[in-house]
């Protein structure tokens, strides 16, 4: 992905019709882009639940029941935990199966190996404790950075979604006034791209073919 901050403030700015900062300053409109970033991967995020995951390991040390979320997970989207015991995680490890606060807690008093974890503010929460140093697999959704200096690029959501952004900062910029012609306009082009969207981002199954048949395949007139 390589749409940049900078590109995103002129998208904006050709919508709201000012070209150089006046009545919206960059400072403004990038709070606004920032908040439709957010808005629209978790749009993104319910059109189809794997587009954002990603894997990544963590380490727990023995006797210990909890860690932070991945600092850039998106919200609380979560897939998958498995624990191993040992110098790495190596293997299938063991898969911990989401669980309810009171299936975590009413099992904290023992140690082995985790069998629940449960999601809480910024934090999970596993039973029973570890017996033993740990590495962790984590399979979740990540979320992007926000966007700062001009240069600044979006990770994951796809270039050509981006105009979705664009337009709903300007609306959000917009509600300041009285363009509500615009702000009309803007919504209902919003709407139509978001259903095109849903459809880009599902996984696709592509038609394999063989080399054997692809080197021996000729064209006849």
């Amino acid at each position: 992905m390589s749409t940049k901050l900078s590109d995103l403030l002129t998208a904006v700015r050709d919508r709201i019709d000012e070209t150089t900062a006046n009545r919206w300053s960059d400072a403004e409109l990038t709070r606004y882009i920032n908040k439709r970033v957010s808005w629209l991967q978790s749009r993104i995020e319910t059109f189809n639940s794997d587009f954002f995951l990603r894997v990544e390991t963590a380490t727990a040390t023995s006797g210990s029941n909890s860690m932070g979320h991945p600092s850039d997970m998106l919200g609380s989207r979560m897939r998958s935990v498995r624990v191993y015991k040992g110098a790495s995680a190596v293997g299938a490890g063991d898969r911990i199966q989401p669980g309810s606060q009171q299936i975590v807690y009413d099992n904290q008093s023992i140690s082995g190996t985790p069998q629940y974890y449960t999601m809480l503010a910024g934090q999970m929460k596993w039973a029973p404790s570890l017996d033993a140093d740990s590495f962790f697999r984590l399979i979740y959704a990540v979320r992007e950075s926000p966007l700062t200096g001009a240069n600044s690029t979006l990770e994951y959501i796809h270039d050509e979604h981006t105009d979705i952004i664009a337009d709903g900062a300007a609306i959000d910029a917009l509600i300041k006034t009285d363009a509500l012609s615009t702000i009309n306009n803007l919504s209902a082009m919003i709407k139509d791209r978001l259903l095109e969207v849903s459809e880009d981002v599902q996984t696709s199954d592509p038609i394999m073919i063989p080399q054997t048949d692809i080197d021996s395949y000729t064209i006849s007139d």
